[in-house]
């Protein structure tokens, strides 16, 4: 799995976690639903976008530079999210 694929299972598992349909949302952030489906599947989306849904969702959206102590903690607090090293990146 992608990391954009990865991220748009979380954002939606969060979503849900917070019992709102994908309508309410994107309502309340001016989208469709047809844009937040496509970020909940991993398909292209503006990084506006992906900020706003994740914003509202409660959720941060980190970089860290790979290798180094802060990727690797959170590599090891979020092993579904991110790849191991070697693996390939999206």
């Amino acid at each position: 799995m992608e990391a954009i694929e990865r991220l748009g299972a979380q954002i939606r598992s969060r979503r849900q976690e917070l019992e709102l349909t994908q309508t309410h949302v994107a309502d309340r952030l001016g989208i469709s639903r047809s844009q937040l489906s496509r970020l909940e599947s991993g398909r292209s989306v503006t990084l506006h976008t992906l900020f706003d849904v994740a914003f509202d969702l409660g959720l941060d959206i980190i970089a860290v530079p790979r290798g180094s102590r802060a990727s690797n903690d959170v590599r090891a607090a979020f092993p579904d999210l991110m790849p191991s090293p070697g693996e390939e990146h999206a």
